[in-house]
C-alpha cells in the first residue's frame, strides 16, 4: 500500500508520483465517494494519492461530505482513521457518530468513532441493534440485554469446560448457569464468564451468563478474578474470538480499567498493573487486536497505565509501548496514536513533544521500542509524523536510530528515513 505520500514530510526521502492530468480525472468527489463506502485496499490508496491534490473536507452539491459517506457506508475502518489523518477532520461532521449509529450496521465503525473522541446525542431507541452494546456508554443509562431463552435440552455436566462454552447455545449456557452455584470455579479459578470470553463466538453468551446470576451479585461476578488474577475482560481482551465478546462485557459493566498483578510504584504509589488494554493490543490475530483496542478506548479504557516491572524486561509500559514492539498489526499503533493525540493535544507545555514523555522505565519512548520489531518506512514515517523524535535518548544513552541499526543494521542518522 502506497503510504509515502502521507509521511513525505517527516521521512524526507519520498516523492508522491502523479501527473495533474491523471489527479483531475481521478481525484473527483464522485469516485473518493465510492471509495470511502467501499473501503478496497485499492481505494485507500486512492485516498492517499488524491490527498495532493483534493480538499477531503469538501462537499458535494448536496451538502454531503466525505467523513459522512464513509461513516454512513464503509465497513472498513481504516478509512475513518485515514480520513482523519489526511485532513477530513471528525470535527467534519458534528453528527458522524449519530450517522453511522442510525445507518452503519457495522460495529468497528462505531467503535473506532467512539475511541477517537466522538460523541452522540442519540437515545438508546434510535440506535441500531446491532450497536446494542455501545448504548451504556453512549447514554448513561443501564444496559437492557435481551437474554436468550433458557434451554433445557442439554447436558449440564461439563458446563465450566472449553468445550460447552464453544459449542453450546446461549439459550443452553442459561439454563446451565441457573442451575450452577453463582460462585461455581474450574480448577483454575476460572467463572463461566472467563471461558465464555474465551471461547464462545456469541456475545450473546455473555448475556446468557449473567441472566443467571442474581442481579444484586452481577457487578462483583463480572470483575471476578481468576488465579492469575485476571477479570473475563482480561481474557476476552487477549483470547476472545468475536470481538463484540468484549463489548457485550464491557455493556454490563466490566471494569475497562481492571488492573491483574497491581502494584504501587514510588513515592506517589503510582498504581501499575496489567489492564484489558495490555492483553488486546497483543491479541494474536491483527484483526481482532484493532477490534477489541477500539472498544476498550471507546468504553474509557487508560493509555497511561503501566505495566508492574517484572511483567516486561523494563517496567512501565503503557499500551503505546507494547503496540509499538509487540502488536501483529500497524493499525492497532495507528489508532492508539490518533487516539492519543484526540485526548492529549498536540504539545503539553513546553520542551519535549508529550508523545516522548509517554517512557517507560528505562526512559524509552514507543520509537525506540518500534525500531526493534519494525523496518517498514511507511511506519516509522507515521510515527515521526505525530510528533515521536528520534533524538529521545534512553537510560543507557541509546537513540532510536541506534536501535534500529542494532536491529536491522540500518545505521546512520538516515536510517529511519530510507
Amino acid at each position: 500500500m502506497n503510504k509515502s505520500c502521507a509521511t513525505a514530510a517527516a521521512l524526507g526521502a519520498f516523492l508522491c508520483l502523479g501527473s495533474a492530468a491523471w489527479a483531475q480525472g481521478t481525484c473527483t468527489f464522485a469516485n473518493l465517494a465510492d471509495a470511502v463506502a467501499s473501503g478496497t485496499y485499492e481505494d485507500e490508496d486512492l485516498l492517499w494519492e488524491c490527498s495532493h491534490t483534493f480538499d477531503l473536507s469538501s462537499d458535494n452539491n448536496w451538502g454531503d461530505r466525505l467523513f459522512n459517506i464513509a461513516v454512513r457506508e464503509t465497513a472498513n475502518p481504516r478509512i475513518v482513521l485515514i480520513l482523519s489523518e489526511l485532513g477530513a477532520p471528525l470535527g467534519a461532521s458534528y453528527v458522524a457518530l449519530d450517522i453511522a449509529l442510525r445507518h452503519n450496521p457495522h460495529t468497528d465503525i462505531v467503535a473506532v468513532l467512539m475511541a477517537l473522541g466522538e460523541e452522540s446525542i442519540l437515545d438508546t431507541w434510535q440506535i441500531r441493534p446491532e450497536h446494542r452494546y455501545f448504548a451504556p456508554r453512549l447514554t448513561g443509562e443501564e444496559f437492557r440485554p435481551r437474554f436468550p431463552s433458557a434451554d433445557a435440552n442439554v447436558d449440564c455436566s461439563e458446563f465450566l469446560t472449553p468445550r460447552f462454552m464453544a459449542k453450546t447455545s446461549p439459550g443452553q449456557i442459561r439454563h446451565c448457569q441457573a442451575r450452577a452455584h453463582p460462585r461455581a470455579r474450574d480448577g483454575s479459578e476460572n467463572t463461566a464468564l472467563h471461558l465464555a470470553a474465551q471461547y464462545s463466538e456469541d456475545p450473546s453468551a455473555i448475556d446468557a451468563i449473567i441472566a443467571g446470576i442474581p442481579a444484586g451479585g452481577r457487578p462483583a461476578f463480572i470483575d471476578a478474578r481468576n488465579r492469575e488474577g485476571q477479570t473475563a475482560l482480561h481474557v476476552a481482551a487477549r483470547h476472545a474470538r468475536n470481538a463484540d465478546i468484549v463489548t457485550a462485557l464491557l455493556a454490563h459493566g466490566a471494569d475497562p480499567n481492571a488492573l491483574a498483578r497491581e502494584d504501587r510504584v514510588g513515592i506517589l504509589r503510582q498504581r501499575r498493573g496489567i489492564a484489558p488494554l495490555h492483553r488486546a493490543v497483543r491479541h494474536d490475530d491483527p484483526a481482532r487486536a484493532f477490534q477489541i483496542t477500539a472498544r476498550l478506548l471507546a468504553y474509557g479504557a487508560d493509555m497511561e497505565i503501566r505495566t508492574p516491572e517484572e511483567e516486561e524486561e523494563e517496567g512501565g509500559r503503557m499500551a503505546l509501548h507494547l503496540a509499538a514492539h509487540g502488536a501483529r498489526t500497524d493499525d492497532v499503533l495507528w489508532l492508539l496514536l490518533q487516539a492519543e493525540q484526540s485526548t492529549a493535544g498536540i504539545t503539553e507545555g513546553w520542551g519535549e513533544h508529550w508523545l516522548d514523555r509517554r517512557r517507560n522505565d528505562a526512559k524509552q519512548t514507543a520509537l525506540h521500542f518500534l525500531t526493534q520489531t519494525s523496518n517498514t518506512p511507511w511506519v516509522f514515517g507515521l510515527a515521526l509524523d505525530y510528533g515521536l523524535s528520534p533524538d529521545a535518548q534512553d537510560d543507557d544513552d541509546w537513540y532510536p536510530p541506534d536501535v534500529l541499526c542494532r536491529a536491522w543494521h540500518r545505521c546512520g542518522n538516515h536510517a529511519l528515513a530510507s
